[in-house]
């Protein structure tokens, strides 16, 4: 059985480490990268996205024993100079599954690469993935290195004969040289049905057999394998004394979907409430999510400190076609609601004859500051696939555009992604300031 991401809730629980999008529970990333780098993954992810943001060309299409060549070259003063250039590449083994993706990325289009990474990823008998590692640059790039320093990450994985993850250990070696810097274990106990009943964290700075952190999540489900009952506990210096206590409550309709849920965060595993989050959602007969109650009380003492609510509304068909969401939120210092509504984002959708989004206009207005809107217009091929899209943004609400982009893409007779232009104003003066052109090959042959 090949393992399935699982996602537990750790509210309120400290968990240091890599992101390296394993099929466990992962933690936030160490470090973050430089803001060229930042900016250069921004634009990928933003390649043939549609109006619900699903990059076209995240996930490339599965080319068996093969692979699939993304580069990215900008202009980014529109001078007809190509100022930066990006590669992204993923390997296939003979069962389409990805084995390895690599990036480089070249500031200065010059043919230097200054940061880089390769990610590869190993299976076993069973088809689960057995081990990840990670080799970059990127945070010591990020850091203000030249880019010399490689630091290597590995997450392993161990299952049990049903084919759900027991342990996952982390390792970073933070200079690739054979010495690890930190090391963390994440080991899991399930149910039947492969939930996690319990799941305890600990991390090892220093790699050196010390626990400095550790901590655990108890779960409970009800008989349908939905989460009830969860309860979070952190000792943040492993010397055996809960020092975090946070406890989440939830029920379901009879669809799967949540009615009602709750959590409070105890900071000192004192008994005292520290903090508390209530919410409240219905749905139409078809599961869609109609309104929603959220009330926060972010320090505990009875007074709210935050209430949101959203309504949807649908057409006969099931598509959204507006989605309003009202915040109340404590201003400084009485960190006490008010009843007056401080923030208010609107969408409205329209879609055209197959359901694609094809008009998708956002408004958000937040109490002392001006109206700002954004608008997309979305045009689709036969397949489904995004041929063009226009995105124009009005920030100060006085009805003029203060920034576009305009996407143009073309697709193979197999319908896959082959080119990708964009160009954006970035003032709103009909004048365009940067260009992208994207070019993706299928197994070395562009189709």
């Amino acid at each position: 059985m090949i393992s399935k991401p699982r996602y537990s809730i750790l509210w309120g629980t400290a968990v240091l480490g890599l992101t390296l999008g394993v099929p466990a529970a992962s933690a936030a990333p160490a470090s973050t990268a430089s803001r060229e780098y930042l900016a250069w993954r921004a634009s990928i992810a933003r390649l043939g996205a549609t109006a619900d943001s699903k990059p076209a060309a995240a996930k490339p299409t599965p080319v068996p024993a093969g692979h699939v060549v993304t580069t990215t070259e900008d202009d980014t003063n529109n001078d007809g100079t190509i100022d930066q250039r990006s590669i992204f590449t993923t390997d296939f083994d003979s069962k389409g599954r990805v084995v390895r993706n690599a990036e480089e990325y070249d500031t200065g289009a010059d043919g230097t690469v200054e940061a880089s990474r390769v990610f590869t990823t190993e299976y076993d008998k069973s088809g689960n993935v057995a081990r990840q590692i990670e080799v970059s640059n990127i945070n010591d790039l990020g850091s203000g290195g030249d880019g010399s320093v490689y630091e290597t990450a590995t997450a392993t994985f161990t299952y049990d004969k049903k084919g759900y993850v027991v342990r996952q250990i982390t390792e970073l070696d933070k200079e690739s040289d054979g010495t690890l810097e930190l090391r963390q274990t994440t080991t899991y106990v399930n149910d039947a049905r492969g939930n996690a009943l319990q799941t305890v964290f600990e991390g090892d700075n220093g790699a050196d057999g010390v626990v400095e952190v550790r901590s655990t999540v108890t779960a409970t489900y009800d008989k349908q394998g939905h989460q009830i009952d969860v309860v979070a506990e952190s000792d943040d210096d492993a010397n055996g004394i809960v020092d975090t206590r946070s406890h989440y409550a939830a029920s379901y309709d009879k669809n799967g979907n949540v009615l009602e849920s709750s959590s409070e965060f105890d900071a000192g595993a004192d008994g005292s409430v520290d903090g508390t989050d209530h919410q409240l959602a219905s749905y139409d007969q078809r599961g869609h999510l109609l309104t929603s109650l959220s009330e926060t009380d972010d320090d505990g003492d009875g007074t709210l400190s935050a209430r949101t609510t959203v309504r949807n509304t649908y057409n006969s068909q099931g598509q959204l076609l507006q989605t309003v969401v009202e915040a109340d939120i404590a201003q400084f210092p009485s960190h006490t609601i008010d009843g007056i509504i401080d923030r208010r984002d609107t969408a409205t959708f329209e879609y055209d004859a197959q359901g694609n989004v094809v008009r998708q206009v956002s408004t958000q207005a937040l109490t002392g500051f001006p109206a700002s809107t954004q608008m997309s217009l979305i045009q689709y091929d036969s397949r489904g696939n995004v041929v063009s899209r226009h995105d124009e943004a009005d920030f100060n609400g006085d009805g003029d555009n203060d920034t576009s982009v305009d996407t143009v893409n073309t697709y193979n007779s197999r319908g896959q992604l082959v080119t990708a232009t964009s160009a954006s104003d970035f003032n709103g003066d009909g004048t365009i300031d940067y260009t992208s052109f994207v070019t993706v090959v299928y197994d070395g042959v562009k189709k």
